[in-house]
């Protein structure tokens, strides 16, 4: 299992000096999810509130 914090995320993918909101990090992993649906990863990607998220083995 890997806990991936949002802002972890958000400075890898966006950088440290963009001028995007944490949010979009949401938009973007439901993007995601919806891909990831119905296949054997749709389940492993799951929230931790007020921290980010976690990716659970298969």
């Amino acid at each position: 299992n890997v806990i991936l914090p949002k802002t972890q995320i958000f400075d890898r993918i966006w950088g440290f000096d963009s001028d995007t909101t944490i949010s979009v990090v949401e938009v973007y992993v439901s993007k995601v999810r919806k891909k990831l649906k119905g296949t054997a990863f749709g389940e492993n990607l799951q929230t931790l509130r007020s921290v980010g998220y976690i990716l659970k083995n298969v």
